[in-house]
């Protein structure tokens, strides 16, 4: 294989690597914002019903506290995706650098 053909074949994985790993980022964001837009939703359903300060503050609580979970957990799987990527993309060129290539 030529240097040429052997740079076009990384190119070329290194490039579906990273459509796949932005498409599942993506997806990962659309998820998040629909369960934020949940939330929103239950919380404003809920403040209708609100009759003290305690049950308002008890609210926030819970809003605030699935909030900070919800976007943490997202957090963790898209820094997961992401060493995925790395470690995969690690892999193909330390792939290609050992295969000895022709002039």
């Amino acid at each position: 294989m030529s240097v040429i053909e052997k740079s076009i074949e990384l190119n070329k994985a290194l490039f579906e690597l990273n459509s796949s790993t932005f498409k599942k980022l993506a997806e990962l964001d659309s998820e998040s914002f629909q369960s934020y837009m949940d939330l929103n939703k239950t919380t404003s359903e809920k403040m209708m019903e609100i009759k003290s300060v305690a049950a308002w503050l008890e609210m926030q609580r819970g809003y605030s506290k699935s909030l900070w979970d919800d976007s943490q957990s997202a957090f963790k799987a898209k820094s997961e995706i992401c060493q995925q990527a790395y470690e995969q993309a690690g892999q193909l060129i330390k792939e290609a650098s050992a295969k000895p290539a022709e002039a």
